[in-house]
């Protein structure tokens, strides 16, 4: 019978020593989790024109086709606004506008 109660002990202390490795595991992925989100919105907290102007720098071929969907609804309303911010933000994103 003595043994009963050993095995008994056995497995609570196997259970709370799984218990407790799970409750770290979560705080960890948590901490994790809550970082990603900071870093997410301290990178979304920043102006919209940079994030363009980073997007237009990184891909040439975005910034043409950006120009010219600026340059096609021109005619539009707001579209001569429009397409001047297009092409201040590209030759910004080009270094001509510094």
């Amino acid at each position: 019978m003595g043994t009963g109660k050993h095995e008994s002990r056995r497995l609570r202390s196997n259970r709370a020593d799984r218990c407790l490795i799970v409750g770290k595991a979560y705080e960890s992925i948590r901490a994790g989790l809550l970082s990603a989100i900071a870093d997410a919105a301290a990178r979304s907290s920043r102006p919209h024109s940079e994030a363009i102007i980073e997007l237009l720098r990184d891909d040439p071929a975005f910034a043409d086709e950006y120009l010219r969907v600026a340059e096609a609804q021109a005619d539009q309303e707001g579209g001569r606004e429009a397409l001047l911010s297009a092409q201040r933000l590209v030759a910004e994103a080009r270094g001509k506008g510094r």
